[in-house]
């Protein structure tokens, strides 16, 4: 009964490892949790968008907002808890190994069935969960970070006009490489596109909330 187990799992999870292998199967069915944030968003920057508003920014206001000194800074990104159990790869390399094991000892040993299977079981796991490890720090970008907090102050070109309410598209350049993003403005204001801003802060949908340069960094009155 145990060995039929054993085979079974030994056929389908040998079967989807290999199909994983030669063509790449899997690889949208994988489910593992990524912990990095990516602000740049790909979506239609024509979409409008309610925004509330009570009252107009300072240009002082601003600039504490622009380096970050006061509590509306953006929060952190949180990290999410990676768990093996959901990713492809931990089901069809564990079930691989199980059958494998489970199969070799129930038929070059003998060792009772209990023993067989809490070893099968130990090895399932381990192999499922090291291979999805593998795979999930392979995958992770090589080079330095962009996180929220490195748009803060950083100024750039509205590469669309910007309607009131409405949502637009920055052009800037961050970390020594141009970068584009979706933005709206925190009180309705209408600009025309190759107007210079100034990011203030990223929301929680990641578009980037600007003001006029000019509004920021004028000259004191005189």
């Amino acid at each position: 009964m145990l060995l039929t187990l054993y085979l079974s799992s030994l056929v389908v999870g040998g079967t989807f490892v290999a199909l994983s292998s030669l063509g790449g199967f899997g690889r949208s069915l994988d489910a593992d949790v990524d912990a990095d944030v990516d602000v740049d968003v790909d979506v239609d920057a024509d979409a409008d968008v309610d925004v509330d508003a009570d009252h107009a920014l300072e240009a002082g206001h601003a600039l504490a907002l622009a380096d970050g000194s006061h509590g509306l800074a953006p929060r952190p990104a949180k990290k999410k808890l990676w768990l093996p159990v959901l990713s492809f790869r931990f089901w069809t390399f564990g079930a691989a190994f199980f059958g494998l094991t489970g199969t070799l000892l129930t038929s070059l040993t003998g060792a009772g069935p209990i023993v067989v299977a809490m070893l099968s079981a130990g090895v399932g796991v381990g192999v499922g969960t090291l291979s999805a490890g593998v795979v999930r720090w392979l995958r992770k970008p090589v080079g330095e970070t962009v996180r929220k907090s490195d748009y803060i102050g950083q100024a750039g070109e509205l590469t669309l006009p910007l309607r009131k309410g409405g949502v637009t598209r920055i052009r800037l350049r961050v970390k020594e490489r141009e970068r584009s993003m979706l933005a709206m403005a925190p009180e309705p204001l209408a600009l025309p596109a190759g107007t210079r801003v100034v990011v203030l802060g990223i929301d929680g949908d990641g578009k980037a909330q600007i003001v006029p340069e000019d509004s920021v960094f004028r000259p004191e009155d005189q």
